[in-house]
């Protein structure tokens, strides 16, 4: 049985490439329960996956790929390339599932892999795929440094293809990044490679990608000839929002005609006048969408600032707001409608501008008195912690003055807990300055203190320790030669603190932490540690 089973996996693996669908039908036909061979089945486990990937069949569940990964995992020797290829596509469903660490450590193991074997274009597909989940995770900086790299694997490969679909990925990913100049630079080496190459696929998809980086860069007649060249090659492939923002191009490089003449046709392909700015169906001759948008505002706001309105509109527009019916029955060319809708649009202007003042100090105010109320509950459980300490049942750290009598720093889980509440409230709201309370700001410097404090970091390893198996021993032990920020930020991600606590514990930036735990992925995978899962998963 395993011998007609070798056989049909020889099939469906020469078939992979070209006839994925074939090769899907083949495996499917396979009875895995009458495999009996652990290497056929971890081979059967590869390649099924590899084939429903192959026909875009998104898996989100590893109970699959994983026996193979366990498999050429222990046995190091037997398949480097199959190897390889597990830990890809273990990367790639893990992302489906948005298990996003456990992709990123999958797919650097990958690319490992692919190097030492000289398998460049796996090199550049596993850190392309990275770049795409740290695009989906908003981290642009990183996404552009990965597809950078994955370019680079494709020009070794000799791959021109996937070397060209990786440029334009890099260009997208410096466009989120807010580079549009260098996104610029290299979509313009693409489009003419594409010209000569006679690609249409590439032509359209650099124009739209140069016409996004033109209107990010607020050059708006060029951002327009680029969305028109994209929508001469591909009309039917344009969405709602590209028409949304070409009709924006148009209209600030001054081309009104032709923006009145798109948004007619927008409306008729996907109906999406109430989502083009009011001003310009104004001013394009659209007033009935227009008031209707009007109306829509009218009745979002709040009841108090509705009635001031209609007491303000009233007194110019009487006779045309006595109810909704009589409106819409009138000519919406008149020009005295025109005036109307004008004036109720200043006033919605500046009634929209009071409403949106009033509701973000309603918020501001409401976290200021979450992290006054925080405050106050860490300041009664700091002054009480000598008697807490007595009765409580949480995990202490205590260090011992010089002189051995009065200990110098007591802290419990229970202060922790609320730390990290305390600083995640101040980091969501960026308003630290703006509270003036005192017993706010005394906290404050309260946990600058505990931060600050040698001894604070002999709890955090502590508490580390005692949660989760001395993780931080074995991990120093094995470990050898880190940054002692590396340490830290290991300690706080083994206690599974938030990334805003992290920041604010050791006065980090976002990028420099991700970049940070990214660095430490690559040099745990690279030195094999015996607890490298466990200590990966942690990061």
């Amino acid at each position: 049985m395993d011998r007609e089973t070798a056989k049909s996996l020889d099939s469906a693996c020469m078939l992979m490439d070209e006839q994925p669908d074939s090769s899907l039908n083949i495996l499917l036909s396979i009875n895995p329960s009458d495999i009996k061979s652990e290497y056929l089945q971890a081979q059967y486990a590869l390649y099924l996956t590899q084939a429903k990937h192959y026909n875009h069949i998104n898996e989100n569940s590893d109970s699959l790929i994983s026996f193979a990964v366990d498999f050429y995992d222990a046995n190091k020797s037997s398949n480097p390339i199959q190897r390889m290829l597990g830990h890809y596509y273990s990367g790639i469903i893990n992302a489906n599932a948005r298990k996003y660490s456990d992709a990123i450590t999958d797919l650097i193991k990958a690319g490992q892999l692919a190097e030492s074997q000289n398998q460049y274009l796996w090199l550049g597909r596993a850190q392309s795929e990275i770049a795409r989940i740290y695009n989906k995770m908003s981290a642009f900086s990183e996404a552009a440094a990965y597809d950078s790299l994955a370019c680079q694997a494709f020009r070794t490969s000799g791959d021109t293809v996937s070397l060209q679909l990786q440029t334009l990925k890099l260009a997208n990913s410096l466009n989120n990044a807010g580079r549009c100049a260098e996104s610029l630079t290299l979509l313009t080496e693409v489009l003419s490679d594409a010209t000569r190459q006679k690609d249409t696929a590439s032509i359209r998809q650099a124009h739209g990608l140069m016409a996004d980086s033109h209107l990010k860069l607020k050059n708006f007649s060029k951002a327009a000839d680029c969305y028109y060249r994209y929508m001469e090659l591909s009309p039917n492939k344009a969405t709602p929002q590209q028409y949304r923002s070409y009709i924006d191009a148009l209209w600030q490089s001054g081309r009104h005609e032709t923006a009145v003449r798109l948004i007619d046709s927008a409306k008729i392909k996907y109906g999406i006048h109430a989502e083009i700015p009011f001003e310009i169906l104004f001013e394009t001759g659209n007033t009935k969408e227009a008031y209707l948008q009007l109306k829509k505002a009218f009745a979002e706001t709040d009841s108090v600032l509705d009635e001031i309105t209609r007491q303000k509109v009233c007194s110019s527009a009487v006779e045309f707001s006595r109810n909704d019916i009589d409106v819409m029955e009138l000519s919406y060319q008149n020009d005295l409608i025109k005036l109307t809708i004008l004036i109720i649009l200043i006033i919605t202007g500046g009634i929209g501008a009071a409403a949106f003042v009033s509701h973000s100090r309603k918020i501001q105010k409401q976290k200021d008195e979450q992290i006054i109320a925080l405050a106050e509950e860490l300041e009664s459980i700091l002054n009480d912690r000598n008697h807490d300490s007595a009765k409580s049942e949480d995990v202490h750290v205590r260090t011992t003055a010089s002189d051995g009598n009065e200990p110098r720093f007591s802290i419990s889980r229970k202060h922790l807990d609320t730390i990290r509440l305390l600083c995640e409230t101040y980091y969501e709201s960026n308003q630290k300055e703006s509270i003036k309370s005192k017993t706010a700001h005394n906290v404050e410097q309260e946990i600058k203190n505990f931060v600050n404090n040698p001894d604070f970091q002999t709890f955090l390893e502590y508490l580390a320790d005692s949660e989760n198996n001395c993780i931080i021993n074995r991990f120093r032990r094995q470990m050898p030669g880190l940054s002692d920020k590396e340490y830290q930020i290991f300690i706080c991600s083994s206690l599974r603190l938030p990334v805003p606590v992290i920041l604010m514990f050791f006065d980090l930036n976002r990028n420099t932490l991700y970049t940070t735990r990214r660095r430490m992925r690559q040099k745990i995978a690279g030195s094999h540690p015996s607890d490298e899962r466990e200590f990966l998963s942690y990061l």
